[in-house]
């Protein structure tokens, strides 16, 4: 029967890949039709039946099963080189946009020794609070003197730090491909400890498909690696010894530095360690778990507190806005139905199931997974919800990325669950419609990866560093730019000066003027789609804010971003418009 699950595979390959064809001298080769493989499997296992009997070809076809048991960890590890993989060939290498920026940049201030920012040129201009407008996106006005600090946390950009000091420029890029793969084998480990290894290979294979984690292998952002510390964690804690406290605790230490926004699920992880459950008679004392979880807990919540009074003049303050106007009981509902949907979409109906596979084995003596476990997974994802739901409302799927922490325990309960009812059912049954339905839901995750674009997120995000480098190029050296999304990246590649637009307290005639008598050469930098909120906002009281004539520069693809000259702004001059480079391969140079 190995050679009817051969085909069966092969089948599923060409279903997932659509084929493909080979020339060699004299020969052709295609496979394009999965029905026919899948077709002769069938009479394989239709004609075993009838020449063998039942018995025996049910025998030889849980052998096969068996057998996926033991090549699972291959599997798996083959998912998890590839999740590297992908990161690596796919990705930005770009401190792009907000969050790539924001962490990117604040690695090379904790190289450099000091988070702050020193901007004492903004003492000559008068508009009220300057230096907020002076402090691109990832970064806030000092609460002294005039200097701008990161908001975002210290966790990730220390580990960048790190990686940049030990193998260069690129190396902090190299984080979320590296914690990628670590998750994915994270997530084969907790299937195969509380399911099966087929279970767990499954999970993995599913993860590196998932089209949040595809997007978010290839762009320097926490969400990853938040995803493979928590992953490690929970992992950790499925233990019960005093060695799995402490790594438990060390690897929630590591999450809550990356998300502190995140720590309720620290005191989940923690309960669990310091109660192992009676499956584990010889996990110790309590108390000695309690402390060794509890000393990485302590260290990571002081660094915390110690940055962020160094930064915000407050332990006990962040470097995000007033958390009033961002969490709000209202914001519920809204992100309850967006995130149900967008989990759906993204990895098809049945990850539905997972609720279930978490719910009964707490509710009936039906073992899908251990109760213990199956208590973990299920506090971890409900405190996860209940951290996000008041959240801000977003609009777009791409925000699923936040449950990602959560997503191999959800994958694992749900194929576990499968697989349980699956059971009673014949082996052929059993082993044919497991490969049919990996393939549909792998087919469906990647379709829908590919569809919202992720083949071409690396270039496109690389635009920033285009953008930049050819304002490093030929742009004076005192020239300041009135941007939004391309602020932070301007001054990590080219650095110029630039100004957050929307935080500009003054007319834009009189912020230009002030700029120039202090010296300014300035421009404004917008893409195409920022130029709608830009008019709105001077677009009233100001020529140069209608934006009605000719850009300087102009990058046409990927995006569209306009580079104008306000001198200009009359009309009366007229000029050629320089076409800015497209994005070439990654260029990890900084300031």
């Amino acid at each position: 029967m190995w050679a009817a699950a051969a085909l069966a595979l092969w089948a599923g390959a060409i279903f997932l890949t659509g084929g493909f064809r080979v020339r060699l001298p004299g020969v052709t080769i295609a496979a394009r039709d999965p029905l026919r493989p899948l077709a002769v499997a069938a009479l394989l296992v239709a004609g075993g039946y009838l020449v063998a009997g039942r018995r025996a070809i049910d025998d030889d076809l849980e052998g096969v099963g068996r057998g996926f048991d033991r090549v699972a960890p291959g599997i798996a590890a083959a998912a998890a080189v590839a999740a590297i993989a992908v990161g690596l060939h796919w990705g930005s290498f770009a401190a792009s946009g907000v969050d790539a920026y924001g962490y990117v940049s604040q690695a090379a201030l904790w190289l450099r020794g000091t988070l702050r920012v020193e901007q004492p040129f903004v003492a000559s201009l008068t508009w009220p609070a300057a230096d907020s407008a002076f402090a691109p996106m990832g970064y806030r006005a000092a609460t002294s003197g005039h200097a701008i600090v990161p908001s975002y946390p210290a966790g990730l950009p220390l580990l960048m730090a790190l990686s940049e000091r030990l193998a260069g420029a690129c190396a902090p890029y190299y984080l979320a491909p590296i914690m990628g793969g670590a998750c994915v084998w994270c997530a084969f480990l907790i299937g195969r400890r509380i399911a099966s290894a087929a279970i767990g290979a499954c999970a993995a294979v599913l993860l590196v498909c998932s089209p949040p984690f595809l997007f978010h292998l290839v762009v320097p952002m926490s969400d990853v690696p938040a995803a493979a510390l928590w992953s490690a964690a929970i992992l950790m804690t499925l233990g019960g010894g005093a060695r799995d406290a402490a790594l438990a605790g060390a690897f929630t230490a590591l999450a809550v530095l990356v998300r502190p926004n995140l720590v309720p699920l620290a005191v989940v992880v923690g309960v669990f360690v310091i109660l192992p459950g009676a499956t584990t008679p010889a996990a110790g004392s309590w108390r000695t778990r309690a402390a060794w979880f509890a000393a990485f807990a302590i260290a990571a919540a002081a660094v915390v507190a110690v940055v962020n009074w160094r930064s915000f003049g407050s332990p006990l303050k962040s470097g995000y806005d007033d958390l009033a106007d961002t969490y709000a009981v209202d914001h519920i509902l809204v992100n309850a139905r967006h995130y149900a949907r967008w989990l759906i979409q993204t990895h098809s109906p049945l990850l539905v199931l997972a609720a279930a596979g978490l719910v009964v084995p707490l509710a009936s003596r039906w073992r899908v997974i251990a109760p213990r476990a199956a208590a973990l997974f299920l506090a971890f994802t409900l405190v996860l919800t209940a951290s996000y739901l008041p959240y801000v409302v977003f609009r777009d799927w791409y925000f699923v990325r936040y449950f990602l922490p959560a997503l191999p325990l959800l994958l694992v309960a749900m194929l576990a669950l499968l697989a349980r009812a699956a059971a009673p059912m014949p082996p052929a049954v059993r082993l044919f419609g497991a490969m049919a339905l990996m393939a549909l839901l792998v087919r469906h995750e990647l379709r829908f990866a590919l569809d919202a674009g992720f083949a071409h997120l690396g270039a496109n995000e690389r635009r920033y560093v285009a953008v930049a480098r050819f304002v490093e190029a030929s742009m004076p050296a005192n020239a300041a730019f009135l941007a939004l999304q391309h602020g932070g990246s301007i001054r990590h590649y080219a650095n110029r000066v630039t100004l957050r637009f929307d935080l500009v307290s003054v007319g834009l005639d009189e912020a230009l003027a002030s700029l120039e008598r202090a010296g300014w050469r300035p421009y404004i930098l917008l893409e195409d789609w920022e130029e709608t909120q830009f008019k709105a906002q001077f677009g009233g009281a100001s020529k140069a804010g209608q934006l009605d004539w000719r850009p300087l520069a102009r990058l046409p693809e990927p995006g569209g971003v306009n580079i104008y000259d306000p001198t200009m702004a009359s009309g009366s001059q007229r000029h050629e418009m320089a076409t800015i480079p497209q994005p070439t391969a990654c260029d990890c140079r900084h300031y």
